[in-house]
């Protein structure tokens, strides 16, 4: 059984010799590496040339900057292989991951095989490990309709939970057809939550999927993206992500209560990042009290938390009520030095 590996780069010539290298020496060897330079304007063209002329397994595809998306059609065009892997270009993977993984395939012929990951860093090394919230197993028919009616959001859990399965793309590897239906429905334009409007049209087509407690996915962690600075670009995309999921709702009302919750964590997020970044208040709410933002925050007004704690009560409170002056004092407080909120 062949496993195509899609790999979409851009800027990361500190880090793509460390990828490819690690995808070249698994252990189960019957896999093609697909390369997908994403109009990188770094060295990163050239090397991914180098690693396609020096072994037979890799293939370069050389494409403008369309962003992550793009790359990774631009892959799943381009892949032959039964099952498709995929590893952002500035992470890396055990030498055995893939061979646990067709293991698991042969012997339960699964559509998809989910599995956890690593934080890394280059100064601490390896830092938490975090997989799906499911049991390791094989889940078939009814179970499968559960997980979805639990994506993004489980009722029967505590806050504002992550749900049954991690959206992560970079952790699953799933039969290619599957992957190319899924991929193909995602918008080009989104540049962030693009993993999980994949797995939020995956689930609905599967008919079995197995999760192994295995997390040799390394990725690459920066503790200091919560200082970056938010801009309505972040708003806008967030608005076109919960649009898509809102379509897909029609056809899957179980998704709703997912959507809602995740639709409040990432406005929340994007708020308080926001805060941080601001010099002041009152850039903060120039910046933020746009008419994308007020539409979100009605997209929300109708989010249910069944077993809320007491943080989750003032995060609904302060985001239904636009409480822009109480989030930039938490920004600039309580989250200021926080690596994630």
């Amino acid at each position: 059984m062949k496993y195509s590996v899609i790999v979409p780069i851009y800027k990361t010539e500190k880090y793509i010799r460390d990828c490819v290298d690690s995808l070249l020496c698994q252990s189960y060897s019957d896999i093609e590496v697909i390369l997908v330079d994403d109009g990188s304007p770094d060295s990163c063209p050239a090397i991914a040339d180098e690693y396609a002329a020096g072994d037979s397994r890799v293939k370069v595809v050389h494409k403008p900057n369309g962003g992550l998306v793009s790359a990774r059609k631009a892959g799943g065009a381009a892949a032959t292989g039964d099952y498709i892997f995929n590893v952002d270009s500035d992470d890396f993977i055990s030498p055995f991951l893939i061979e646990k993984v067709h293991k698991v395939i042969s012997e339960t012929d699964a559509e998809a095989v989910f599995f956890g990951f690593t934080l890394y860093s280059d100064e601490n090394g390896e830092g938490d490990r975090r997989m799906s919230a499911l049991s390791p197993g094989v889940y078939r028919g009814e179970e499968i309709k559960k997980i979805v009616g639990s994506y993004m959001y489980d009722r029967d859990k505590k806050g504002m939970n992550g749900g049954s399965v991690q959206f992560n793309i970079c952790c699953k590897a799933v039969r290619r057809d599957l992957y190319l239906s899924a991929q193909n429905k995602v918008k080009d334009g989104v540049t962030s939550g693009e993993d999980t409007l994949f797995t939020l049209h995956l689930l609905p087509e599967l008919t079995s999927a197995a999760l192994i407690e295995d997390y040799g996915y390394y990725y690459r962690s920066n503790p200091t993206s919560i200082e970056h600075t938010v801009s309505t670009k972040d708003f806008d995309n967030l608005f076109t992500v919960i649009r898509e999921m809102e379509e897909k709702v029609k056809d899957i009302p179980e998704y709703s209560d997912g959507m809602r919750v995740y639709a409040l964590y990432r406005l929340w997020t994007l708020s308080i990042r926001g805060a941080v970044a601001s010099d002041s208040y009152s850039a903060y709410k120039k910046h933020i009290d746009t008419p994308v933002y007020r539409e979100l925050v009605k997209k929300i007004k109708k989010t249910k938390i069944y077993k809320k704690r007491p943080v989750e009560n003032i995060v609904l409170f302060l985001t239904k009520h636009r409480c822009l002056r109480l989030i930039y004092l938490l920004g600039k407080s309580y989250f200021k030095n926080k690596e994630m909120v």
